[in-house]
């Protein structure tokens, strides 16, 4: 088809019919323009298909005598643009046009929009034409034969409706509900099923499993029955949920070539034969269950009668206690019975007295710690609550432990506490040999013996009590973390603990019963004499703190409390407080941060605030013409822009800082994390003449991340780098991976750092003293942000510097993704990684911006890249050096992209080098028109990288 181009005769045209023109002959769609008062048309390629037999007459015909059947409806439309500069829209808009002299109803969607001439004045219409017949002939029909399926849908329900049990017919992969039948909107207590997926008709479905049987069902093919099964159903908003039993089952329902396209369900409620039963099954336990309590408590008050009869005769405590657990032990059947005493402040018990069979070993005297035998029943018996265990070896509770229960013959264990005043004092044990499972009885009768027997022994435990308590302070004062000592009124030391001994650096040989100021005569005449002394007088306690030196380079900070006992004694407490002190000094240090941030930010904002208060001044008075007030707003505009940078970075300091970042992780190559970075920084490199040099891997290194963040941490720590680095300085950004991480460093040789900085460089507040001149400007908040950042990320960031003037590096540790995930059906780790050789590649393209990232995504590939933006350049180039492959944009300014393709094929050097045109055009003719020139390959902008990438790895496999 001859394409319709520009008529010849526009040699006297205006300008703005020139341009209305062309914008009509180059619009994809069909577009047709109507210029004057006489409406004349000119159209395009697309256009001439509605116009059919009418083309190529109705070009620069009048539009009412090419379309005379339709002027009374668009008159009135040309007459809203023409007169009042109106775009109007007409959606799916319904005509009876003959273009092919056959009258026929077609549809459209048109836009018209007014064009308007230098002056502004509307000179003609623009129409742009989509014709939409075939779509809105396909609604219609699709119309009416969903209404002939609504109408067979209609008569299963009322066949399917009138079925004694529930039935259902749920279609596609979210089980939307076709029919239900009357029985099943009975059950469910909904009637607004139908078109719903079960999932949202009946939501308390989906958490109780039927959703996955379901789709099970749908996926296998296989239909599941159930019997009883329970479904507890909400049948309206704020009732209880009822609980139902159901006999069901889900058939897949297949089309007519077996592919399954829905599910039948079919069953009966049968809660009420689920009740009966169970209430029969009920009444016969219970009736079970009286008859068994009778013959237990039949049995139980025969043990205690015989207990009772032999602890009546009895009357030292040994033989109460062995007398029970004989009387126990043969009552039960049980190998052994055991009485222990606990001591729960030592952790040990010690058996009081028991009963065995014969072939047992005697535990009679023998002391055991409490932990011995599992903590888990120790604390349940601390709870007062009976520890019962059929199996020590199979136990979760007493399984680890099982060998200390084996030394002793234990299996089966049953241990009844007595816990008075929040203390396990006494455990009554029962042992088998073998495992046993103990019944309600047998720890009943164990507890009633254990409550009887307790009674007999409280005023002997009392006594026991009373020593224990003693030895309790005892072990208090020798176990207590702070130091104790006590001095007589004639300054001996009459009593110190071991931590007291640990603190004054001396042992109890050298100090009990020896004069305190002879032990430290380092004391005398210090604050430690006087407090002492005044106490002694005076009887009013003190406090007073201590840095007692402990080595050349290191000391101890104690708390010191002196009071003065009934008996005139002198009590002296030492707690060591160092640790104290470091937090005291690390908040003292951060408040001092602190503050030199705040003075920072006021000084940060004061800059900008002070020629934005000028501007407003010198708007204040005087008449300031245009250009000044141009200049003012400009100021003001970049200062208020620079304020606005501050805030931001403090608000997402803060927002990382309180976990209110949730990051948003996919799989990346690091190479686009560089790209964009680096981008980011590129204007700061540049204005301040840095050499800045990229180091990647030969293979694509892969994290898991949230991309825009990795681009912030990067992009931080470049600026920081371009920043302390003087002007023509050298930055290096190295990307390296090691089996487990993905190591990025950024060095530099600016300013350095001093060594006491580098441990807090990372914390808030610590920039200031980086550099005392401030002309950096700036927060100090960025490296804080970057460690966060890092740390969401499950990574790790450091610092080195040798110090001042030698420059600095940062180096960030993150998780490596092993596993690569495809990307639009391209292999992305076969095509970010290092190709089979490195080619070289020549870059053509006037967009530098757009030639200087591909060159970059490029190198970053492991290739050889030369970069040129005007033809003539890259031809003088191509004739000295050889290239595997050129990338050419197409809209060159002096030679356009085909010629130059021409030019270079025609070099017998570059008879071999592959070329790819890059262009912002993409229909099907630059294609052709591409492989004419002798272009291979063929991208439209914007480049897909990784399909790029892909190729260019093809390429460069051996041929």
């Amino acid at each position: 088809m001859q394409p319709t181009g520009v008529p010849r005769r526009s040699a006297g045209w205006s300008a703005s019919l020139r341009i209305a023109v062309t914008t009509a002959l180059d619009s994809p769609l069909p577009s047709i323009l109507l210029w004057g008062t006489a409406l004349t048309q000119v159209y395009n390629d697309a256009y001439r298909d509605i116009l059919a037999q009418r083309h190529p007459l109705a070009m620069g015909q009048d539009t009412y005598a090419c379309w005379p059947e339709v002027r009374h409806f668009n008159e009135p439309i040309y007459g809203r643009v023409l007169e009042h500069g109106e775009c109007v829209l007409l959606e799916d808009q319904e005509y009876l046009i003959a273009p092919a002299g056959v009258p026929e109803l077609r549809y459209f969607t048109i836009t018209y929009a007014p064009v308007r001439d230098e002056h502004g004045k509307v000179c003609g219409v623009m129409v742009v034409v989509m014709e939409t017949t075939s779509r809105v002939q396909a609604e219609r029909d699709n119309r009416r034969l969903t209404g002939a399926a609504l109408a067979a849908a209609e008569r299963l329900r009322l066949m399917v409706d009138q079925a004694p049990g529930f039935v259902a017919l749920l279609s596609g992969p979210q089980h939307v509900f076709e029919i239900a039948n009357a029985a099943f909107l009975r059950l469910s207590g909904r009637q607004d099923l139908l078109g719903k997926p079960v999932g949202v008709a009946i939501p308390e479905a989906a958490s109780q499993g039927f959703l996955t049987l379901l789709d099970s069902a749908y996926e296998t093919g296989q239909p599941f029955f159930a019997s009883a099964m329970p479904i507890s159903l909400q049948k309206s908003s704020g009732s209880s949920p009822s609980l139902h039993y159901l006999d069901f089952v889900y058939q897949p329902v297949r089309d007519a070539d077996g592919t399954i396209n829905g599910i039948f369900v079919e069953g009966n409620d049968v809660t009420a034969q689920i009740h009966e039963h169970r209430e029969l099954a009920r009444l016969n336990d219970e009736l079970t269950d009286k008859v068994r309590r009778l013959e237990i408590a039949e049995r139980q008050q025969s043990f205690q009668l015989a207990l009772a009869d032999r602890l009546r005769t009895l009357s030292p405590l040994d033989d109460v206690v062995t007398a029970a657990c004989e009387q126990l032990g043969r009552f039960l059947g049980v190998a052994r019975v055991v009485f222990c005493e606990v001591d729960d402040d030592q952790q040990t018990f010690f058996v009081r007295s028991e009963w065995q069979r014969s072939g047992l070993d005697n535990v009679t005297g023998v002391a055991r710690t409490l932990d011995e035998f599992g903590p888990d029943n120790i604390a349940e018996l601390r709870a007062g609550r009976v520890f019962a265990c059929a199996d020590t070896s199979t136990d979760p509770r007493t399984a680890e432990h099982a060998q200390a229960y084996a030394r002793v013959n234990i299996i089966a264990s049953l241990a009844v506490p007595l816990v008075r005043d929040g203390k396990l004092t006494i455990i009554l044990n029962l042992h088998q040999i073998a495992p046993y499972h103990w019944s309600t009885q047998d720890i009943l009768l164990a507890l009633d013996m254990a409550e009887r027997t307790w009674s007999a022994v409280e005023s002997v435990r009392a006594q026991a009590e009373l020593r224990a308590e003693r030895d309790h302070s005892r072990y208090i004062l020798e176990n207590m973390t702070e130091g104790f000592g006590i001095l007589d009124p004639h300054w001996r030391v009459r009593q110190m603990n071991a931590e007291g001994l640990r603190l004054g650096q001396r042992n109890s040989v050298d100090v009990i019963g020896k004069n305190h100021w002879d032990i430290w005569p380092g004391a005398l005449g210090t604050e430690v004499e006087a407090v002492y002394r005044r106490v002694f007088a005076t009887g009013i306690s003190e406090t007073f703190e201590q840095d007692v030196s402990v080595s050349a380079d290191a000391s101890t900070w104690l708390e010191v409390r002196v009071s003065r006992s009934s008996n005139g004694e002198l009590a002296i407490f030492y707690h060591d407080i160092s640790s104290r002190k470091l937090v005291e000094k690390a908040l003292s240090d951060a408040a001092s941060h602190k503050d030199e941030f705040l003075a920072m930010l006021a000084h940060e904002l004061r800059n900008p605030l002070a020629p934005i208060c000028t501007a407003a001044k010198v708007l204040s008075i005087g008449n300031p013409d245009q250009a000044r007030i141009r200049q003012i707003s400009g100021v003001i505009a970049r200062q208020a822009a620079h304020m606005t940078s501050l805030i931001e970075d403090l608000l997402d300091v803060s927002r990382v800082t309180r976990g209110l970042v949730t990051l948003d992780r996919q799989a990346l190559d690091v190479g686009s994390i560089v790209i964009d970075a680096v981008e980011q920084v590129r204007a700061l490199l540049e204005a301040r003449h840095h050499q800045f040099v990229v180091q990647m891997p030969a293979e694509a290194s892969w994290v898991c991340a949230d991309k825009e963040r990795l681009v912030q941490v990067l992009s931080n720590l470049l600026n920081n780098a371009a920043r302390y680095t003087p002007d023509g300085g050298r930055i290096t950004l190295a990307v390296a991976s090691t089996d487990s991480d993905i190591v990025l460093s950024v060095s530099d040789n600016g300013i350095g750092m001093l060594p006491a900085l580098i441990p807090r460089v990372f914390d808030l507040f610590s920039q200031a003293e980086r550099t005392a001149d401030r002309v950096q400007g700036g927060l100090g908040i960025g490296l804080a942000l970057v460690r966060s950042l890092v740390g969401l990320h499950g990574g790790s960031v450091t610092a080195h510097s040798d110090g001042p003037d030698t420059g600095s590096q940062f180096v960030v540790r993150l998780p490596r993704l092993h596993q690569v995930p495809a990307v639009n059906g391209v292999d992305v780790a076969f095509a970010a990684q290092m190709p089979a050789r490195a080619l070289r590649i020549l870059v053509v393209d006037d967009n530098i911006d757009a030639a200087d990232m591909l060159a970059m995504l490029l190198v970053t590939a492991g290739h050889q890249v030369v970069v040129e933006h005007f033809s003539q350049a890259a031809l003088a180039r191509a004739s000295v050096t050889s290239f595997d492959l050129c990338l050419l944009d197409i809209g060159l300014p002096e030679i356009d992209g085909y010629a130059l393709a021409r030019r270079l094929g025609a070099m017998p050097h570059l008879a071999e080098t592959v070329l790819i045109a890059i262009t912002g055009y993409g229909q099907p003719q630059d294609r052709v028109s591409a492989v004419s020139a002798g272009f291979r390959h063929h991208f439209s902008k914007p480049v897909d990288s990784a399909e790029l990438l892909a190729l260019i790895a093809r390429i460069s496999l051996p041929q």
